[in-house]
């Protein structure tokens, strides 16, 4: 329930009506990249060593997210790819691997993770050491959230009939800009061309902003007196 109530605040977080439902927010406990109304990927911190990632995007086939170091497709992204095991299967897991090209992902493991179907949204949450460490054409290749900030990248595609990913044309958004996911900040002076809008609020007007950080404010402690 508490890690409920943290992510109800962290979505409301980006303050934006249905029009602008398009963002990047960060806090020390957390944050929120729409990158647009349907394809949104969550992260918490559990504390000092870990984050639980939530990914959510359409129930086609696989949704997919990548930590990144320029916001390219390669030569060393880290990636975790949700899906079905075939075009109209039920049955669903989650993969890591990493991006070396533009094209499907090198998939090497399954991982632990709850992946549902809801209302026709692919849903997935898994968790992620702040270290990670992989072998890419047998060299070593580290992401530490500790030590460096990264772009966040986003995918959604469908899978063949063995359950593997197909590539996923246009369906495909990279972040405005590095996150700094342990101290929950956001570079705002790394800018650079990308894939959708990602642009916070900026035309509410001045009573919405004020009910919609009420509601902010109060939703969680009404979550938490639920208990």
């Amino acid at each position: 329930m508490f890690k409920k109530c943290i992510l109800t605040f962290l979505i409301c977080l980006l303050g934006v009506d249905a029009q602008q439902q398009v963002g990047l927010r960060a806090t020390p406990n957390g944050g929120v990249w729409t990158a647009t109304m349907n394809d949104v990927i969550t992260w918490i911190k559990l504390g000092k060593t870990s984050f639980e990632f939530n990914v959510t995007g359409p129930a086609t086939g696989y949704v997919a997210m990548a930590i990144s170091r320029d916001k390219l497709m390669g030569p060393d992204d880290d990636v975790y790819l949700c899906g079905r095991t075939a075009p109209t299967s039920a049955t669903l897991r989650t993969r890591t691997g990493y991006l070396n090209a533009r094209g499907p992902p090198v998939l090497t493991a399954d991982i632990q993770s709850n992946v549902a179907l809801v209302a026709n949204r692919l849903t997935c949450q898994f968790v992620r050491h702040n270290n990670v460490t992989k072998y890419i054409n047998n060299v070593t290749t580290t992401w530490d959230l500790n030590k460096n900030k990264f772009y966040l990248l986003y995918a959604a595609g469908e899978v063949n009939t063995a359950g593997e990913p197909s590539y996923h044309d246009e369906h495909r958004f990279a972040s405005s800009y590095l996150i700094d996911f342990v101290n929950g900040t956001v570079d705002a002076t790394t800018t650079a061309a990308v894939t959708a809008p990602n642009n916070m609020m900026t035309t509410s007007s001045t009573s919405s902003a004020v009910a919609i950080s009420i509601v902010c404010y109060v939703m969680p402690f009404i979550l938490m007196n639920m208990m």
